[in-house]
């Protein structure tokens, strides 16, 4: 038999609930890298996706297409044959592991293309390539086909769409990435290892309260390079922000009650940016803050104060104008 109290409880339980439904957000023309929209994009099981391009050449290493010693005197390429070459974009998956991946390369040359191809064919790591011009694809791994299907961004996956489409249209610094990944630690915390960020207990924490994929954009002033090895002082050399979305399957009420109640023991302080309280923590080599809004959180991050501020800003003017 329920007892008044606990009928009473349930009922401001739901009252909360409806008193604080998610609010209304701004569906937006986000401001993205150069061809992402008109990229297809594998279908598929994938833990992420990530598009790279800035409108203009992008130095990128050959040494994840192979080592470069393997076709040294080859009388069909050009002497000498350098490290990195320049390419044009880059669409990027990662499939249900970590050993499942694959990509499409667009170089600014054929020849540099044709490099790849040759260093590709000479590596025996069970990657499957093929060439077309100036492009190059390439797959690993059992988790993701064949047969393969492409689809326009927004089709083939619909929520990470509407997750990008909660970002601003003007952005404090140019888009030059785009994607989104996994929410769960088994993808984030490999992710961020490689790239050398230790984010602690901060991915465990977010898969407390229970949210999905997760959208982002990256943002810079400067024209990038691709390093062999992504790392926080590579961040701060290129000065590369991003702004990251995702959902909770909470009410908003819910999540906030979560956030503030695990924000102490993952060391998030609470400032103010444009007058709304936002959780904030400087690691060793990179900023965030994260603003909850209803049941949708939003991440900034990036290698300095000013710039993480900036990126947050203007999602609060998108959302709460």
């Amino acid at each position: 038999m329920i007892t008044k109290t606990a009928l009473l409880l349930v009922l401001a339980v739901s009252a909360l609930g409806v008193l604080a439904c998610s609010p209304k957000l701004v569906q937006t023309d986000p401001k993205l890298p150069p061809g992402f929209l008109d990229t297809p994009v594998l279908t598929g099981d994938l833990n992420a996706y990530l598009y790279l391009s800035q409108g203009s050449p992008i130095s990128f290493p050959l040494e994840p297409f192979g080592d470069i010693e393997t076709i040294q005197g080859n009388p069909l390429l050009p002497e000498p044959l350098l490290g990195e070459a320049d390419i044009h974009s880059l669409a990027f998956w990662m499939g249900p592991d970590l050993d499942s991946f694959g990509g499409d390369v667009v170089f600014s040359e054929e020849t540099a293309a044709e490099i790849a191809e040759l260093l590709l064919a000479a590596k025996s790591d069970n990657v499957t390539s093929s060439r077309r011009g100036a492009s190059v694809s390439l797959v690993r791994g059992t988790g993701i086909g064949p047969p393969y299907t492409h689809l326009p961004f927004g089709e083939a996956y619909p929520t990470a769409w509407d997750l990008l489409r909660l970002l601003p249209e003007s952005p404090p610094a140019e888009p030059v990435a785009a994607g989104f990944l996994d929410s769960t630690s088994t993808v984030i915390d490999p992710l961020a290892s490689r790239a050398g960020l230790n984010l602690g207990r901060l991915a465990p924490a977010l898969g407390s309260v229970n949210i999905g994929d997760v959208a982002f954009v990256a943002y810079s002033n400067r024209p990038i390079t691709v390093p062999e090895k992504v790392t926080p002082g590579y961040l701060l050399e290129q000065q590369i922000g991003a702004l990251l979305v995702t959902r909770s399957s909470y009410p908003g009420f819910l999540l906030s009650f979560f956030l503030n109640n695990f924000s102490g023991r993952v060391n998030l302080d609470k400032i103010e940016v444009m007058g709304e309280s936002v959780l904030y923590r400087e690691f060793a080599d990179v900023h965030l803050m994260v603003k909850p809004i209803g049941n949708t959180i939003f991440f900034s991050l990036a290698p300095t104060r000013d710039f993480t501020e900036s990126l947050i800003a203007s999602v609060l003017e998108t959302q709460l104008p």
